[in-house]
């Protein structure tokens, strides 16, 4: 399966958070879509950090100093 790219990840948590809101879902579904945004959360994360750390590592061979904030 194609691993999905992080504009995808962030469209189905989007998504996610709007089923969430509906207080129509039953609690295992909504409970299983917390899950499934959390897991999507943390990928995106993980993706951010990379390209932090990217940017960071080209800024420095070019002898600029670039810190993003948090």
């Amino acid at each position: 399966m194609k691993e999905k790219t992080f504009e995808e990840n962030i469209k189905r948590i989007e998504e996610v958070i709007s089923l969430l809101e509906d207080s129509k879902q039953p609690l295992e579904k909504s409970t299983l879509l917390f899950e499934e945004a959390m897991v999507l959360i943390n990928i995106c994360e993980s993706e951010l950090n990379k390209t932090e750390d990217k940017i960071n590592s080209l800024m420095q061979s070019t002898g600029e100093d670039f810190t993003v904030l948090n």
